[in-house]
């Protein structure tokens, strides 16, 4: 059946570090309107705070996402299998019942070097 709720707290443990003012790090099989707002929510509040976040696949993160630590987006996931299809987030996670996302902030390494430049 895939991944659990449980298995998805689990990993909202590892991947919040505590930073976020707004935090929503797990996003998945959600279109609802309730959660475009909180999405908005989380990324306005956190900008004026300093904090970014950046929408990654939760269990096929980009070349680019690699890392240790609280955000290593592969503890767990041998106890949680991956979604069918590895999926392009933040898109695919909104209307792919099979795939999960998760916001990360994108002020710490190694998200910072994938911030958008402002202005």
């Amino acid at each position: 059946a895939g991944w659990s709720w449980d298995d998805l707290e689990c990993l909202r443990k590892d991947l919040s570090l505590g930073q976020e003012t707004h935090p929503i790090p797990i996003i998945a099989q959600n279109q609802s309107s309730a959660t475009q707002e909180a999405l908005e929510t989380a990324r306005v509040g956190n900008s004026l705070k300093g904090f970014d976040y950046i929408p990654d696949c939760l269990f096929h993160p980009s070349a680019t996402h690699t890392g240790g630590g609280a955000g290593d987006n592969t503890t767990h996931a041998k106890r949680a299998p991956p979604p069918t299809k590895c999926c392009k987030c933040p898109g695919d996670c909104l209307t792919n019942p099979t795939c999960a996302c998760v916001l990360r902030n994108g002020s710490n390494p190694p998200y910072n070097k994938e911030r958008p430049k402002k202005g």
